[in-house]
């Protein structure tokens, strides 16, 4: 099942007030809570300066069960074995950013990962080299915001998502994007992921459970 949230987004002009932190934490709490009691859970933030910010500010994250904190490559590689053995037996959180290696090429089998939560838009960080090529491409009449940043974040989605599409026919599992414009950007999407985005309101994730 994949829930696309739609009203709220996660900007660079609103995502560090801490209105939208409170959000982001207690969405990640009800994600946990609404979970199986077995399996691993994983929760991408859309840049590792995001989720540091977020870590700094509720510290330390207790949720209750082991929870792996991955900054770079080299702390998923070590970590993913283990945390993989705890889904296995019990609920286990795992939280990083999109651009982690963890999000491409690890595949996760049966119950070793049987949610994903992706917060806020996974665009490109706007930089220079960024502005450059989305002006060039605008130059040769095709959309520079699509080609430098909007395929960018819709390729990535992909890819994590892609982390759930193992043993489906013996696990239920949920991806939830946490922002509304996985939404309206859904036409973007592959065919077989767009007819299944379900969109629902901030208030549903907080209160029901999406595992039913």
């Amino acid at each position: 099942m994949f829930f696309s949230v739609r009203d709220v987004e996660f900007t660079h002009r609103n995502r560090l007030l801490k209105e939208y932190l409170d959000i982001v934490d207690r969405s990640i709490k009800a994600f946990i809570e609404a979970s199986p009691p077995v399996g691993g859970l994983a929760v991408f933030f859309p840049s590792i300066e995001y989720m540091n910010s977020y870590i700094n500010q509720y510290t330390p994250p207790v949720w209750g069960i082991p929870t792996f904190i991955l900054r770079d490559g080299s702390e998923a590689v070590n970590a993913i074995g283990v945390f993989k053995e705890n889904a296995r037996v019990t609920k286990s959180l795992i939280i990083t950013y999109a651009q982690n290696p963890i999000g491409e090429g690890i595949n996760f089998l049966e119950q070793e990962l049987i949610g994903v939560m992706i917060i806020g838009f996974p665009l490109p960080q706007y930089n220079q080299w960024g502005f450059l090529k989305s002006r060039y491409y605008g130059k040769l009449g095709i959309s520079g915001f699509t080609t430098t940043f909007l395929f960018p974040a819709i390729s990535t989605t992909i890819q994590i998502i892609g982390r759930l599409l193992r043993d489906l026919d013996r696990h239920k599992k949920v991806a939830v994007l946490l922002d509304g414009r996985f939404y309206r950007y859904r036409k973007y999407m592959p065919k077989w992921l767009m007819s299944r985005i379900k969109p629902i309101r901030l208030f549903q994730l907080l209160n029901e459970s999406l595992w039913r």
